[in-house]
Formats: C-alpha cells, sequence, structure tokens
C-alpha cells in the first residue's frame, strides 16, 4: 500500500494508494484517524464501504475532521463526486449515490409541499 500526500481534500483511497492531505501531518492523531479509515475500505467498492464512510469516527475525531475542512478550503474537494487523479478521471461512487438520494429526497418534498 502507497501513501501519496496532496494539497487538496482529506484523504481518500484509489485502487493500491492512499491520498492524504499534506496538512494532516501536522494533526498526527487526525492523520492517523483518517489513514486508519482508509485502510478498512476494500480495494473495490461494496456497501460496506459506504457504511464505513457514514458510520466510522467517533465523535472527538468528527468534530477534529470539521475543524480541518472549515479552516482548509481546498479540503471541501473531498466531496466532489468526480476528481482527476494522476491523469484520469475517478468517480466516487459513495458520494454519487448519496447526492441522488438526497436530490431524490429534496425532489420529493418540493413537490409535497
Amino acid at each position: 500500500m502507497k501513501v501519496k500526500y496532496i494539497s487538496w481534500g482529506t484523504g481518500m483511497k484509489i485502487g493500491n494508494t492512499i491520498y492524504l492531505n499534506q496538512k494532516l501531518k501536522k494533526l498526527p492523531r487526525l492523520h492517523d484517524a483518517i489513514m486508519e479509515h482508509e485502510l478498512k475500505h476494500s480495494s473495490s467498492w461494496s456497501g460496506k464501504d459506504m457504511l464505513l464512510d457514514f458510520t466510522d469516527f467517533e465523535l472527538g475525531l468528527k468534530i477534529d475532521y470539521w475543524k480541518f475542512v472549515f479552516t482548509n478550503p481546498r479540503a471541501w474537494f473531498i466531496f466532489s463526486p468526480i476528481i482527476r487523479m494522476n491523469k484520469r478521471w475517478s468517480i466516487d461512487i459513495t458520494l454519487m449515490i448519496f447526492y441522488l438520494i438526497m436530490g431524490g429526497v429534496i425532489g420529493c418534498l418540493y413537490f409535497v409541499i
């Protein structure tokens, strides 16, 4: 497993490479938690991966995570479902499903109300 540091996002796993934001090196507790989280992901997408993304962190780490995201604007790129890495496009299926479900719910609420 390779680890590469990037200047945007927080952390993600693509294939056999984990990408972490280089600013996480200054926050060892959050760095290690995100690294551990990314190691839990399987090499190919599954429903377990989606569940893992929504349930994995303890409350204290979630607060640290959101502090990091709000104080580092480039970290918001992690919420983009389509990204370009290493000269190729990648789709985050978990985010695509989440955004489609939320769009459907909001659309239904719009027509009901």
